[in-house]
């Protein structure tokens, strides 16, 4: 699996995945409060950002969890730390 993760199909296509998370963002931020009618209800392009930004989500999250049993400490961080410890721990250093 360490191969798959680290073969350069998986590497671009990650990359790919980041450059176009930043333009949807980039658009988002350019048509900031353009993407609402007067209503309140959403135009078509802020429903496509919306869609965009929760595959985004899962996608990189999917991603951090498949990349975790490649971390060095892992092993070492899952022995010593009780399971909520351990996330909590985990998210600080993420954050």
């Amino acid at each position: 699996m360490r191969d798959t993760y680290n073969s350069n199909f998986v590497q671009v296509t990650v990359a790919i995945l980041i450059v176009v998370n930043f333009a949807a963002n980039a658009y988002e931020a350019q048509k900031n409060g353009h993407l609402t009618y007067p209503d309140g209800s959403p135009t078509p392009d802020a429903q496509v950002l919306e869609l965009l930004d929760t595959v985004f989500t899962v996608v990189f999250a999917g991603r951090t969890l498949l990349a975790l049993p490649f971390c060095q400490h892992w092993k070492e961080l899952h022995m010593r730390l009780h399971h909520k410890q351990f996330f909590l721990k985990l998210f600080l250093q993420i954050c």
